[in-house]
Parts: C-alpha cells; structure tokens; sequence
C-alpha cells in the first residue's frame, strides 16, 4: 500500500494512477497446490479458500470497478473491510496477535524437519516446499 501511494504521488503528474487490490479469501484453484511443512495451517487455508462465497471473477469484476473507479484502495468483501478496520482501530491488539502467531509458527517450524528451499525453475536440483525433488 505503501508503494502504490508513493508511485500515484510521484506519477499523477504523468496522469499515471495506482490502486491496490487487498482482496480476502476467495474460491480458486490455489487450495489444491498448497505445499508447506505445517498442515494444519495448509488445511485452514483451504477451507477459507474452498468455503469463500466469492470466486475468482467475482473478485476480478470488483478489482476492475475499483480501478475504473479510480479507488486508491480497492477492498473486495467486508472481510476486507472489516480487517482494515479492525488493523485501525485496534493496532495494538493485532500486533500483539500477529507477533503471537509469527512466535508459534517459528516454535513450529524449529521442530520441523529442515527442507531445501526452491531454487529457480530450470536449475538443477529443483526442490518443493516440502523438500522432495520436483
């Protein structure tokens, strides 16, 4: 966000104009390619994913009105809103809970067996999430 509000102050000049799309969770095919170490995450991600009443051209439509619109921030559900909201409002309280998370996940992976990061497509030795060849 931003990046886009210094990129539309640098570029209106030019008549150039930034938006950016902060959409929730919506139905799409990224549940089924979920990889990670920790399932449990990967399993509530796809039933956000999965259980969203919003698809993908539900949600490219919104973008599209937002940026014909000319809207610097484009929100694609009340999700949306109601997270900005909540980040506003209660700042404290959500840096408190994202920091809480981040420590447990890093809690997680600790214990975690180490994997391989992904190397570039193409190089020899291509590696998954998971750490298994690709």
């Amino acid at each position: 966000m931003a990046l886009s509000e210094t990129l539309s102050h640098e570029l209106s000049p030019y008549g150039v104009r930034t938006s950016v799309a902060c959409p929730s969770f919506f139905r799409s095919g990224l549940a089924s390619s979920l990889r990670g170490s920790d399932t449990s995450v990967e399993a509530g991600a796809a039933r956000l994913i999965d259980g969203s009443r919003l698809g993908a051209d539900d949600i490219a439509a919104r973008i599209l009105r937002g940026v014909e619109r000319g809207r610097p921030l484009i929100l694609t559900d009340w999700e949306g809103h109601l997270a900005l909201r909540a980040k506003r409002l209660l700042r404290p309280l959500h840096d408190h809970v994202m920091r809480r998370l981040a420590r447990s996940a890093r809690r997680k992976n600790e214990h975690a067996p180490a994997t391989a990061l992904p190397t570039a497509p193409g190089d020899r030795g291509d590696m998954t999430a998971r750490g298994k060849p690709s």
